[in-house]
């Protein structure tokens, strides 16, 4: 039975989709975010990048295709081709291709559209500015920009520190005092999948792979959001409790300073109207002498309570540290149990197709269910 990408990400990860979604001819579906887009208007080609366009209609009421762009206008033309994001790498797909397009934000939209902002507010003979927008683009996965932003750093006069980060982007190592390409081992490349108009053939070998890496695409930026929701619930939850420890602990000290000054006070009035009795038998002045005392009394038992108090508030700080930091420690451990199995499919995938083996239904699907951890 035919296996497309939809289907398997429907059956295997039931997770949220990428934004763009690429329906083949053949029948297989590729969901990834699009990198750029050609397009062809009155024998003009321009070549457009993600964020630049907000939709694509193939072959609208007109008999022609339709771009419409995020400023709000639109293009009658041809779609030449369109590239789209994945872990194989940038994949390409000619206009006979394609039956259909669609695209909505996600978050590599996003990202694209702050590494526009960034890049735009940075000099282009800042050296620093550039290594460090190289280094974001790296953290952020958009591995393109980090190279291409990496690239332009090193056209400038680097002190060692930022030459050591900019070439270690772009994969160099050091030897004998230079920076070079270390030597990569000959892997045969995979065949790109040819078209057709059968609707119902088996696919390739390496159309089966584009599947399989589509689909651990998918799974990253699913574990990337996933990973980033926990963060936030963990914020939302205890950052308040947090802030109320702390603010308890402060009411309390403040309470606890202020009892004593109040008991102190009373200590000393009792002492002054005590004085006042060894010299006069006024029973006024003792009976005044005896209320103070009996205020002292109670002043000193309520500093008891609240320096109690205070230290039970300051008491309960260090368990909730404990279970903050378990709390993360369950968020990072299940973000690192999700980037092994990204890395354990990628490997077995890698493995199966330099030892020329078939890729079968089953084989996709036991790759798939050691990534998600579902059967």
């Amino acid at each position: 039975m035919k296996l497309t990408l939809a289907a398997l990400a429907f059956l295997i990860l039931a997770g949220p989709a990428l934004a763009d979604s690429l329906t083949l001819v053949n029948g297989g579906t590729i969901e990834g975010p699009i990198d750029s887009i050609v397009f062809r208007q009155a024998d003009e080609k321009t070549t457009y990048g993600r964020t630049d366009v907000a939709s694509i209609s193939l072959k609208a009421a007109n008999g022609l295709d339709i771009i419409v762009l995020t400023n709000g206008f639109s293009k009658s033309g041809e779609l030449v081709s369109l590239s789209t994001r994945t872990i194989a790498g940038v994949l390409s797909f000619g206009r006979e291709r394609l039956i259909k397009v669609e695209m909505k934000d996600g978050p590599l939209q996003k990202l694209l559209a702050e590494f526009k902002r960034r890049r735009a507010g940075i000099k282009d003979d800042d050296a620093a500015g550039l290594s460090k927008l190289a280094v974001w683009c790296r953290t952020n996965a958009l591995t393109a920009e980090a190279r291409a932003t990496a690239k332009e750093c090193l056209k400038l006069k680097l002190d060692d520190d930022t030459a050591a980060t900019v070439h270690g982007i772009l994969g160099h190592v050091l030897k004998d005092g230079k920076w070079i390409k270390p030597p990569r081992p000959t892997v045969e490349p995979i065949a790109k999948p040819q078209p057709t108009t059968t609707a119902n053939v088996e696919p390739s070998n390496s159309e089966r792979a584009v599947l399989l890496k589509a689909v651990i695409a998918e799974y990253t930026v699913w574990a990337a959001e996933a990973k980033q929701a926990e963060q936030v619930r963990w914020k939302t939850y205890y950052e308040p409790l947090w802030e109320s420890a702390q603010f308890k602990v402060a009411n309390a000290k403040a309470a606890v300073s202020d009892s004593a000054a109040e008991k102190d006070r009373l200590a000393e009035a009792v002492r002054v109207e005590r004085e006042k009795c060894k010299t006069n038998k006024c029973p006024l002045i003792r009976k005044r002498a005896d209320a103070l005392q009996r205020e002292l009394n109670a002043a000193r038992s309520n500093h008891a309570l609240l320096e109690r108090a205070y230290t039970r508030a300051k008491a309960r700080r260090p368990l909730l540290v404990s279970r903050m930091r378990a709390a993360r420690s369950r968020i990072r451990s299940r973000a690192e149990s999700r980037t092994s199995r990204i890395s354990l499919a990628k490997s077995k995938i890698t493995r199966l197709l330099r030892l020329g083996h078939k890729l079968t239904e089953s084989d996709m699907r036991k790759i798939a269910t050691d990534l998600t951890g579902r059967s």
